[in-house]
Parts: structure tokens; sequence; C-alpha cells
């Protein structure tokens, strides 16, 4: 008798819709219902302590990936509609116990928990410092070869040195808006910054190297950082490595080239780009720096074209009344105009370039004749 005034007692303390095994009591997905009372602990007279305990235990208490009890709901309760399906009963259960779920069964993990070694910020900077001092090895290596400039490297370190002669990165700004400098192979931007530390000695190449490493180093964070922002920092590490250790990116980051800065400033411009989609005044940074990419090196124009055609694909026409699509042109027109003004007064095109004569050879013999003049006449024949 004792035991069955413990056992009511118990459940008066539970709703209605729980102690009758309604639909309605297992539709709320998010409370916590205490686990059924032991026969030990009914018989105790302790019924009613579990089931105020489970009540005023909060709603989401249960730590991530921990174990979270239910309410053991019999099949059937006076009519009413079956919220579980019965199960056999285990041949060595008591009677009391016939009719409902085993404790496996009535047991869930909550969502959140997650399996393998976790990405800490602590870990990510190890990991991220890991992919930096791989490039720093590798690019260092590469650097050490090159003991002498040979093709462009020759090209950029005799132009930086006209340009620190001239008076350093202003001076080569003036010359390019007033015509005087004609360089139209080797794009003026890197070699303004190759200019900082130009000088006419021999430690001029060993200092070249050493800063564009350096830019790669800012490329390689700033694309770490660009994946990071918007893909996570799993991502964001896999891209770190692999450019890390990736041969062309090495290998144009340990000589005087203007690859690593271009793709120092396509990071910036791509993230901007990504952060205009919803703060659309960022496109005008984008077209700063896809302007500067084009100052670097000729197919920096080629991000506006992609961005362009991207955002007639996406909203069609509507796109032609954006005001912020047009600011992101004009941005590109401004930062890229010294380039394209010398262009245009000097050559008669804003995207002239010396290599475009190469672009409609229809014959072989048309391109060795620029390098080797009358070289097949001297061919032997026969």
């Amino acid at each position: 008798m004792a035991a069955a005034r413990g056992a009511r007692r118990s459940q008066a303390c539970l709703p209605a819709a729980a102690r009758e095994g309604r639909v309605e009591a297992a539709r709320a997905a998010g409370r916590l219902f205490p686990a059924a009372a032991s026969g030990d602990a009914l018989r105790g007279g302790r019924g009613r302590a579990l089931a105020s305990a489970g009540r005023r235990r909060p709603v989401g208490a249960a730590a991530a990936g921990r174990v979270q009890p239910l309410r053991r709901v019999p099949p059937q309760a006076a009519g009413r509609a079956r919220v579980q399906p019965p199960l056999d009963a285990h041949e060595n259960a008591r009677g009391a116990a016939r009719g409902h779920r085993s404790r496996g069964d009535a047991l869930r993990r909550l969502a959140g928990g997650r399996g393998g070694v976790q990405l800490t910020p602590r870990r990510e900077g190890f990991l991220l410092a890991g992919c930096v001092a791989l490039f720093l090895l590798l690019a260092g290596v590469r650097a050490w070869d090159h003991t002498h400039p040979y093709y462009d490297d020759v090209g950029f370190l005799d132009l930086a040195n006209q340009v620190h002669d001239l008076g350093g990165p202003f001076a080569l700004v003036k010359g390019l808006y007033a015509g005087t400098w004609t360089e139209d192979n080797r794009n003026p931007l890197y070699v303004g910054v190759l200019s900082l530390v130009a000088g006419r000695d021999h430690g001029f190449h060993t200092r070249g190297r050493i800063l564009t490493i350096f830019i790669g180093v800012l490329a390689l964070l700033a694309w770490w950082r660009t994946v990071r922002r918007h893909a996570g920092p799993g991502p964001a590490l896999v891209l770190a490595a692999f450019l890390a250790a990736s041969e062309t990116f090495v290998e144009y980051s340990g000589r005087e080239s203007a690859e690593p800065l271009l793709v120092l400033l396509w990071a910036g411009a791509v993230s901007t780009i990504i952060l205009g989609l919803e703060r659309p005044f960022y496109w005008l940074a984008a077209g700063c720096l896809a302007g500067l990419a084009q100052l670097d090196k000729g197919s920096g124009i080629f991000l506006v074209f992609c961005f362009a055609v991207a955002l007639l694909l996406w909203r069609g026409p509507r796109a032609l009344r954006d005001p912020w699509a047009w600011g992101m042109g004009l941005a590109f027109l401004a930062a890229a105009s010294p380039l394209l003004v010398r262009n245009l007064r000097v050559f008669g095109s804003p995207l002239h370039h010396w290599n475009n004569r190469l672009v409609w050879i229809d014959r072989l013999p048309d391109y060795a004749e620029i390098y080797a003049p009358g070289a097949f006449d001297r061919l032997p024949h026969g």
C-alpha cells in the first residue's frame, strides 16, 4: 500500500498528458522528462523527490554530447493513442516492467557532440604557423638556388634602379601620367615597390628576393584570412597548406617577380567582392584593389570582367541599375589610371601591352622572327 501511494504521488507531480501517455507529451521534444523511478525508490517514498527534481531541471541543461534520460511511456494508456509500439518483454523482466521499453531505447544523444580532434584557436594558430614556416623554408631554399638574376629578374632589377634614380614610386606615377615612362612589357606597380630596396650593388638581388618572399607570406595570410572569413577555419588551413607547398607559388616568390603581389591583391579583391553581396559599398574597395592588380600585371582586369559576368548571370538586367556595381568599375579605372592614361597617350590604347603583338600570331615563323631574325635562312637545307 505504501509503495502504491508513493507511485500515485510521483505521477501526480507530472502533467496530465505525460501521465496518460498521450501524443501531446511526445511532441514536447525539448522537455526533459525524468526517468521512471525504480521500485526500490518508490517503496522508499522518494518518488516525489525524483519527479520534482526532474521538473525543476531547465530545458537544455544536458551538455552537448551527453546522454539525456527520457521518461518511459507505456505503449498503451487507458484507450488513448499509443505513443510507442509495444516491445516484447525480456524473459527476465518483472511483471511491473512488462510493456515498457527498455532503458536503452529511452535514451537519446543530444546534438552538438562531434568526433575527431577539435580545431581550437590554439591549434589553428600552430597549424597556420606551420604553413608559414613551410613556405619560408621552401621559398628560402629556392631563393638560395637563384644566386644570379636571369630572364625577368634582370629586367625587374634594372627597371627598379631606373625608378630609384628618378626619385622613387611617386616620380614613377608622375612619369606615367606624363607619358615619359614608356616601359610596356612589365607593369609598374611591382617595379615601384622593388625600387624601395634598389641600389647598384650586389646586395640588391638579395634584398629583392627577401622582399618578394615577404610579399608571398602576406599573400598566403591574405588568402587564409579570406577563406576563413567566408568558409571557416578548416578550409582556410587546407588552402594555406596547399599554397605553402605550391611549386609555382614558391618558385615565383623566391625570385624577383610580380606574381606574389598579384596574388595578394586578388585575395583582397575577392574578399571585398563577397562582402559586398551584403554591404555593396565594399565593391568600391574591390574596384580599387582590382585596379592595383592591373597596375601590377595585365591579368588584373579579369577581376572586373568576372565580377560583371557573374552579377549579370545572378541578377539579370537589374544588375545594370546597381550604382555600386558601376562604382566598382569607376574605382578600377581610378586606381589603374596611371597605366591606362600612359598607354592611351603613348600607344593609343588603354589596354596596350608589349605581349599584345603575340596574341594574333598565325604562324610559328612569325614568333621566331621576333627573337631570331633571319634564323630560318641560316639553317642548313637538304
